[in-house]
């Protein structure tokens, strides 16, 4: 079985790789890259703050 922490670090890696990804050409996709970055930055830190509770 898949841990919780490689889950959280899989889902904050692909939105950072979204989020490099995504087009900046236009308003609304700037709205969508800083979702995706904070998305990831966020499922990150909770892969973190789990690991350290083990």
């Amino acid at each position: 079985m898949i841990s919780r922490v490689r889950i959280f670090y899989t889902l904050g890696i692909i939105s950072l790789i979204g989020a490099a990804l995504f087009p900046m050409g236009y308003l609304k996709s700037f709205n969508v890259f800083i979702s995706l970055f904070i998305l990831g930055v966020i499922f990150i830190l909770i892969a973190q703050i789990q690991q350290k509770k083990k």
